[in-house]
């Protein structure tokens, strides 16, 4: 998995970015660790903490972010889908 060198677009493109709605991505369950993680490794992505064409490890981010890889996968694949994880 690495962070498209687009990834500032696809967060500028409307979508569900942000911080309301139900979206359909499941960004906006902040209620749910697989949330909270989706939302602070977005916020990672889109800051610039995490360079495009960076790949990343689950161990690393697991670690980084203080979570178990199951909550991570799932951040992961909202991110796929989103379109700012390959």
């Amino acid at each position: 998995m690495t962070v498209p060198s687009s990834h500032i677009l696809s967060d500028s493109s409307g979508g569900s970015g942000g911080s309301g709605g139900s979206g359909g991505s499941g960004e906006g369950d902040d209620k749910t660790l697989s949330g909270q993680t989706t939302k602070a490794l977005r916020e990672a992505i889109v800051s610039g903490q995490i360079s495009a064409g960076e790949k990343l490890s689950e161990p690393r981010l697991a670690e980084q972010f203080k979570v178990s890889r199951g909550p991570l996968r799932e951040a992961i694949r909202r991110l796929v889908a989103m379109r700012l994880v390959r």
